[in-house]
């Protein structure tokens, strides 16, 4: 082999050396954590209450309040779905429909929301 043909030889065994390295640092590198988005999600970012199988949150596109019930029918293994339940931009309407809803009290959280979701808004 001429000293030429040792060179590219080289440089071509370099070129693939250096992309399984980067190839192996984009496959094996950490990626940052991030909230799930997907209100359907149990652990969905921005859930405010939960009480037994119903909870309250507020919606990705931040303009209210949901109440949602854990859908037993779509329980997996590995995750579960929420369904919702009523939505709400007032308060006290929000409590109405969970105590209705739940038979239950409104929790410490849902009590200390604001009158209505605008303020909620700028509050949080």
């Amino acid at each position: 082999m001429s000293s030429k043909n040792i060179q590219k030889s080289n440089l071509a065994q370099l070129h693939t050396a250096q992309c399984n390295q980067l190839h192996e640092k984009k496959k094996f590198s950490e990626k940052p954590l991030r909230k799930p988005r997907r209100e359907t999600q149990d652990n969905y970012a921005h859930e405010i209450a939960r009480v037994d199988r119903f909870r309250v949150i507020s919606c990705k596109d931040n303009i209210q309040w949901i109440i949602q019930k854990q859908n037993s029918g779509a329980r997996s293994k590995t995750r579960v779905m929420w369904k919702a339940i009523s939505y709400h931009r007032n308060r006290n309407s929000l409590i109405s429909v969970w105590r209705k809803k739940t038979k239950l009290d409104a929790s410490s959280e849902v009590l200390a929301l604001p009158e209505h979701y605008s303020l909620f808004n700028q509050a949080y």
